[in-house]
């Protein structure tokens, strides 16, 4: 009998778990609707689609896996789902249209351990973040940007003069400009004057940005995957990133703190001029409120420099390229700037052509061709498909860009895709529109960097001359274009010919510098 009434028992357990488990699996089938993941390539076991995703020049392996299953692709990265959007619709479908939904980011264990969490672009959404995003829209949004014009325009005028004098450095000089005016509007410290101590920050910004790159590409690889590394020693099998650690934490610690301490000395001193810090210090009551003024101008930094240098990259590509865009830039500018002056920001509504040819430089080589990624807040369904809460949303810039249907002969850079009846027109065709970002993810700084860089290639046409490579005789040579595989992405070094366009425009540096650095005295 008690056997009887033990094999009933045990029975008995089994269908309450079996009607546990299907009412569970009706209540999942329920709230997701029974509906697929978007297709894409089989997983293997425990590792998912690991060896399907891209090993190099990912936005090119992410555009082929569109191309063979469709608009939305979805991977499986070690249990976490990855969805690939394989058009400029669907991004901004999920990731504008539905921000309120994709606005988040994975916990970042890279960023907790070095100390860059000061870097609200790669924390997740919430109070904080909210709080950083606030400070640096304060000092960045278009209402704000014009008040550092002044430093700009003096660090461009700097700039021709270094290409005048020394034109085989070109490409170094461009990095030490915009490195040197992000710390100049970030805090107010003039690094470019003659003999300047400030230029220490400079350098604790390149290095701490080569740390940044190294921590979240060579460390952040194992260690966001499986966080549970982040406990073991350094001796471990993947846990190698930790010998590091210390390194990467204390140039993180440098560029929040060192260049917001001496902009702090010169304002109790009273010589500090307008800037980020100067605005934001006059807010920060709390320690709290302090830190993330301290994290925005650090944030300045790490979101700008880079990105403005590899877009100058890409620009000078494309003058060795296509020289017809080069002449066509030129001809405008002698129309509207004439030879007396310096073309600024203010003559740009009357240079279409060369609105023009920003624009297409920002299309035809995306410098962030994989965007931002982003982060489901919740369950969603699009087109028929599910996307999993906490699924990271990768956009392709760089495939949207070459969309023929948008952008017809997509690798030829041509300004005039973006001109009707002689002015700029971008219609629904604005590269900015994904190569910025999407929803509340979408860059603060754009204004910023749209500015500066529009001034630097109109000041830089108007002077000089753009040619490739050429042999010792002085003939030109085959220039083949080929890219760094790093983030943001970069064109290989190359030799560009550059020389005044005239005496006169030799002339007009030499004199606008001398002006220039006469007032910043007075």
């Amino acid at each position: 009998m008690y056997q009887l009434l033990s094999h009933v028992t045990d029975n008995m357990s089994l269908w309450v778990l079996a009607t546990l488990f299907l009412a569970l699996l009706l209540v999942w089938k329920r709230r997701t609707k029974g509906l697929p993941l978007p297709p894409g390539p089989p997983p293997r076991f425990f590792v998912g689609n690991v060896p399907d995703l891209p090993k190099k020049f990912g936005y090119r392996g992410y555009d082929a896996l569109c191309k063979q299953y469709g608009d939305i692709v979805h991977l499986d990265a070690f249990g976490i789902p990855l969805i690939i959007l394989g058009t400029q619709q669907v991004a901004v479908d999920l990731l504008e249209r539905r921000s309120a939904t994709y606005s988040d980011r994975r916990f970042s264990v890279m960023a907790d351990l070095t100390g860059f969490s000061w870097f609200f672009a790669v924390n997740p959404y919430g109070t904080m973040w909210r709080k950083a995003r606030r400070a640096f829209s304060e000092t960045m949004n278009p209402n704000a940007v014009p008040q550092y014009r002044l430093v700009a325009d003096r660090a461009v005028r700097r700039y021709l003069l270094r290409v005048l004098e020394e034109p085989d450095n070109y490409r170094s000089n461009a990095l030490y400009m915009y490195n040197a005016t992000i710390i100049a509007v970030a805090y107010g410290l003039d690094v470019q004057a003659a003999k300047s101590e400030n230029d220490k920050y400079v350098k604790i910004a390149e290095q701490t940005m080569k740390s940044f790159h190294e921590a979240f590409t060579l460390g952040a690889s194992h260690v966001e995957r499986f966080p549970v590394l982040r406990h073991f020693p350094s001796w471990f099998p993947l846990a190698g990133f930790k010998r590091k650690l210390p390194e990467w934490s204390a140039d993180a610690r440098r560029l929040r703190d060192e260049p917001w301490d001496a902009a702090m000395t010169a304002l109790n001193e009273g010589s500090a001029t307008s800037s980020m810090a100067s605005i934001l210090t006059g807010d920060a009551n709390t320690e709290e409120e302090i830190n993330i003024a301290k994290g925005a101008c650090a944030s300045a930094y790490a979101a700008g420099a880079d990105t403005m240098f590899a877009t100058f990259a890409m620009f000078m590509a494309a003058m060795v390229l296509f020289p017809e865009t080069q002449q066509r830039a030129q001809a405008e500018l002698d129309s509207v700037i004439g030879p007396d002056r310096l073309p600024d920001i203010r003559d740009k509504e009357q240079l279409p052509y060369l609105s023009a040819l920003l624009v297409e430089v920002f299309r035809w080589k995306p410098v962030v061709p994989t965007g931002v990624a982003h982060l489901a807040m919740e369950e969603d369904e699009y087109r028929g498909y599910r996307i999993p809460r906490g699924a990271l949303m990768i956009p392709n810039p760089w495939a949207y860009s070459r969309d023929p249907a948008v952008y017809p002969d997509p690798e030829e850079f041509r300004p005039e895709r973006f001109l009707k009846d002689g002015k700029l027109d971008l219609g629904d065709r604005d590269p900015a529109a994904s190569v910025f970002g999407y929803g509340r993810r979408i860059c603060p700084g754009r204004y910023f960097a749209e500015e500066m860089l529009f001034t630097t290639i109109a000041s830089l046409l108007h002077c000089f001359d753009m040619s490739g490579p050429r042999d010792e005789d002085g003939n030109p040579v085959k220039f083949e274009l080929k890219f760094l595989d790093v983030s943001p992405v970069l064109p290989e070094e190359f030799q560009c010919h550059i020389r005044p366009r005239s005496a006169g425009a030799e002339s007009l540096i030499r004199t606008v510098c001398y002006e220039s650095e006469l007032a910043a005295m007075t």
